[in-house]
Order: structure tokens, then sequence, then C-alpha cells
């Protein structure tokens, strides 16, 4: 095992072969040697290790951690944000390249360079998937750029209960038409403070500050609701918690979606019944002439021109429509008048009736 820490002479790592290295400070860097071969990979493969790991490269300065995030050319972005403990970079040409490895405390690692010709997947897509030019094809219930993080499913009209340690994610694929839903969240032991990170998306997050995710804190209260707005997709969930604390995610269809549903039937009858009524009341508002202090009674050909110009004559491109006036069905291309309900009529039909009818216009 070598024993590491950072100093101005960076060891240059052999090649096609695995070294168990303890580090002790925030950084090491590995200077990479230099190869014809067109890609070079570089694994690790930690132990134990409770903080985030990053595996990073740069081509000029070396690479750096700031409050804005780390300043790389190359970073395994997905093994930092989900705490993995497999890390994986593919660099082309790494000819005057650093390596570099970044964690907040102590941790022991295995690290193996590989030169290639072709483009590698990480991990053999960890058994869940199939390597296509470099990238990995995941099975289903397995995501991420090595198909290492799983899914649970939610179905229609269930719930499920997710528990989670500090500083790992929970990932909640969503199969229901529910527009919202509804994420109890408990905390274990019940005095104790925890922060936690959700967000719905078709794919996971790339940062706890991106993707607009919404994090709240769970204070003097063991459970708290959340209503998450979420429709066919991903519900990643981080809990950022102190050491110790445990929080436990049960997620299901918010229960006011069957209501709000029920009343969308309801006013769309009601919406039918009105327009109904405003079609019969139309077509018979002629017997009962309304007082209006501008109002004009048509009838005869004066009220022929006005309605043709009102309602002009098409034709007919519907299914199923009955002329309201004699009954009979209304082939495909028939010249028709349409009216403001949406009513269709045979031209001559609805010629003769207003010919023998007073419209009153206001």
């Amino acid at each position: 095992m070598l024993l590491l820490s950072t100093s101005f002479a960076h060891p240059v790592l052999p090649v096609n072969s695995s070294q168990a290295i303890t580090q002790t400070s925030e950084w090491q860097f590995f200077s990479l040697p230099e190869s014809s071969e067109s890609y070079l990979l570089a694994e690790i493969w930690t132990h134990a290790v409770k903080e985030p790991v990053a595996l990073l490269a740069s081509y000029g300065a070396l690479p750096a951690h700031s409050a804005q995030g780390f300043e790389a050319d190359a970073m395994d972005e997905s093994g930092w944000l989900f705490n993995k403990s497999y890390h994986f970079l593919q660099l082309e040409n790494p000819r005057n390249a650093t390596l570099a490895v970044y964690c907040r405390m102590s941790v022991t690692y295995d690290l193996k360079l590989t030169i290639t010709r072709f483009l590698q997947c990480p991990r053999r897509c960890s058994g869940h998937g199939v390597c296509v030019q470099g990238s990995c094809l995941c099975e289903d219930h397995f995501l991420d750029q090595d198909c290492s993080l799983f899914t649970s499913r939610l179905q229609p009209d269930s719930h499920i209960v997710i528990p989670t340690a500090p500083h790992f994610w929970s990932f909640l694929s969503i199969d229901t038409e529910a527009s919202d839903l509804n994420l109890y969240v408990s905390v274990s032991p019940a005095t104790a403070q925890a922060q936690v990170y959700v967000s719905c998306a078709p794919t996971p997050p790339s940062s706890l500050h991106c993707l607009g995710s919404i994090d709240f804190s769970v204070d003097r209260d063991p459970e708290q609701v959340l209503d998450l707005p979420c429709t066919q997709g991903l519900v990643s969930m981080y809990n950022a918690g102190a050491e110790g604390v445990m929080l436990g995610y049960e997620v299901q269809p918010a229960p006011g979606n069957q209501q709000d549903e029920a009343v969308y039937v309801i006013l769309a009858v009601i919406l039918v019944i009105a327009l109904s009524w405003s079609c019969a009341h139309f077509l018979n508002s002629s017997a009962h002439p309304r007082a209006s202090i501008a109002q004009t009674d048509v009838g005869g050909g004066l009220g022929l021109i006005i309605i043709s110009t009102l309602f002009p004559v098409k034709p007919y491109h519907g299914a199923g429509d009955v002329c309201a006036i004699c009954l009979e069905g209304l082939p495909i291309a028939c010249q028709v008048r349409e009216l403001p309900c949406k009513h269709v009529f045979n031209v001559a039909c609805i010629d003769q009736w207003f010919q023998q009818h007073t419209v009153s216009f206001t």
C-alpha cells in the first residue's frame, strides 16, 4: 500500500495494474504517463469512506475546489454527487494531463490506469446494461452512466416507503397519471434536525443547486408532508442530515387528484347542458321578442341576408351529426350552416326556418 500526502512532486502511476493508496490530505495529484494510444481510463474504488470522493483531471492548471464547485477539465460528477464507491474517467490524448483525487477526510482507495484504443463503458455497466460505443444502455429500474443507481417504482393507486442514511440518494420512478404527490418525511430520532433535497425530472439531477431542486428542513416535527408536482418522471431524494439521522420517505399520489377529476367531469356536463339550452333558446327566441334599447327585428328575405352573413354556408366534414330540423343525417360534403352553439343544419332547412320566423338581434 502506498501512503501519500500532497507534495510538489506528483507521482507517476503505473499502467494496467491496480494500486492501493491511502490519502491523508484533501488533495492528491498524479502525473499521467504519455501514450500513443487514444484513451486512458482512470478508475478508483474507495474503501468504506463516509465522505464523497471526487476524481478529476486537468490539462493546464491543477484542479481546484471552491464554494462555487470544482474547477477541472474533466470530472466524474456522478460519482461525487451520488457518493459512489466507484469513480471513472476516460481521457482522450492524456499527454500533459494531471489526475487528482479529492476528499475532505483521509481515504483509502484502489486506483487503476488502463490504456486503450477504444471507448470503454464505466464498470462494464455494473452488469445492468449493454455497452454501445462507450455509453451504457441500462436495463429497466437502473440508471446513470454506469447503470449503478437502482430506482423503485411507484405504481398507480399505491404508496412506497424508502428508508435512507445520511449522504445517500433514493430514486423513485413515477408510473401514475397523478399530477401531485404527497411526500411524507419522517425523522429518527424525532428530535433531530434534517435537510432533504427533492426534485422531479426525467433524469437524475447533476447538482444539488440546479434543476429547481426543492429543499426544506424538518425542525421540531418528526413528520412533514411536501406536495410535489410530478408526472411520469423520476423523484430524486437526498438525505443531507447529520451523521446518525435516519430519514424515511413515504410517497403516494395526492388524494386531491381524484376529487379534482370528478369536479372537471361535473363542470363538463354542466357546460354541455348549458350549450344545449342556448341552442334551443336561440331557435325559439323569435316567439318571445325581447325589449332592448337598440333592438332590430328582422324576418323574411332581410333576415335570411343577415343570417347568411353571420353564418356562411360551408361543406360538412363531421361524422354522425343530424339536422335538428328534419332529423336526417348529414352526408359528407353537404352544404350546412353552423350556429354559435356548434349545431349544424341543412342549408334548406335552416333557411326556411329563418324565412318563416322573426329573429331578434340586440
